[in-house]
């Protein structure tokens, strides 16, 4: 792969991570005020290592997958929408709640 295709797909993931995380920023830290035991918050900071590149990679595949698809069925943003908002929508991190069982997971959108 070449430099500029490197810096392309930074700039992808980048865009994506930061398009999430101002979507999703608000609802994000939703527990601080509930009182998690420490571990709680170690774990999901631990698992969220993890989670979350996994997810905005998936994100970013499911986007240009279905950006082509897009393209390929002229412009119709219906036949693609579906597919979208189960590749981009869902969680990006893992909280306590989470961990809990108070909340559940979505690596699929909803």
């Amino acid at each position: 792969m070449g430099s500029r295709s490197r810096v392309a797909l930074a700039l992808v993931l980048l865009a994506v991570g930061f398009s999430v995380a101002g979507r999703a920023g608000a609802q994000g830290f939703e527990d601080v005020d509930e009182g998690h035991a420490p571990i709680a918050w170690v774990g999901s900071v631990a698992t969220s290592i993890f989670y979350t590149p996994t997810k905005v990679a998936y994100a970013a595949l499911g986007g240009a997958v279905g950006g082509l698809a897009w393209v390929l069925t002229g412009f119709d943003t219906e036949a693609v929408s579906e597919f979208w908002d189960i590749t981009v929508r869902g969680s990006y991190w893992i909280t306590p709640s989470m961990l809990e069982g108070r909340e559940p997971v979505r690596f699929f959108g909803p």
